[in-house]
């Protein structure tokens, strides 16, 4: 299959970033595992496009799309409840336990999600934790629709955070308000790449998304 610029482009970043960086041995297999995909898609008359972005960059732009939430939110609760609220010491207990096992239950939420759209299920969805940053991670192996990851990628965002935000403000509950904002914080990495994601435009008919295996951003298949 001929290789694209982009691709080769996108092989020397990743090969740079590996020579900075020792990768894991489920990194290298998903690495594989996009190589062959990619050769599979070339073959078929695709063209991929490598959609990568710094972890620094990222973060502060998962900042910046938060903020929003909090000030909506947090006016939103004050103004129909007041500013009479604190947490209890009980309270304060259930929020940090709530906080790490919710961690677990976002990435669950992607991996159930993107794992009934793939065509291979739950086979295509890999778990693990990052090493330098000790933090849970969730990656589908396996192209899917541009929509399709889209959902999978907002939804623990919309089920942990929207939803308990919107019950705490109205039930009165700081609790409930502290954890769906903190969840919403947490899914700033998830709706940054949604963002960029709803900001890539092609004139190509058929686009098909799948996750980098080792990097911060998605690789785009497209004809």
């Amino acid at each position: 299959a001929k290789v694209s610029n982009n691709q080769k482009f996108g092989e020397r970043t990743v090969m740079s970033k590996i020579k900075e960086r020792k990768l894991s041995e489920k990194e290298r297999a998903r690495l594989v595992r996009m190589r062959e995909v990619t050769k599979v898609r070339e073959d078929k008359g695709y063209q991929r496009k490598d959609q990568i972005m710094s972890v620094s960059f990222a973060n502060v732009i998962a900042i910046v799309l938060s903020i929003p939430f909090f000030i909506i939110f947090g006016v939103w609760f004050v103004s129909r409840n007041g500013w009479s609220n604190w947490l209890s010491g009980v309270e304060s207990c259930v929020l940090l336990v709530a906080m790490l096992g919710l961690i677990v239950v976002h990435e669950l939420i992607h991996g159930l999600v993107w794992g009934s759209f793939a065509k291979s299920k739950f086979k295509s969805i890999d778990f693990g934790i990052q090493k330098e940053t000790l933090t849970p991670y969730c990656t589908c192996s396996e192209p899917l629709s541009k929509s399709q990851y889209i959902i999978g990628s907002i939804m623990p965002c919309i089920i942990l955070g929207i939803i308990p935000s919107i019950a705490g403000v109205l039930a009165d509950s700081l609790l409930l308000l502290l954890i769906g904002l903190i969840m919403i914080a947490g899914a700033g990495g998830d709706l940054t790449i949604t963002l960029k994601m709803l900001t890539y435009h092609s004139d190509k008919k058929e686009i098909i998304i799948m996750d980098h295996p080792t990097e911060c951003g998605f690789i785009v298949f497209e004809k």
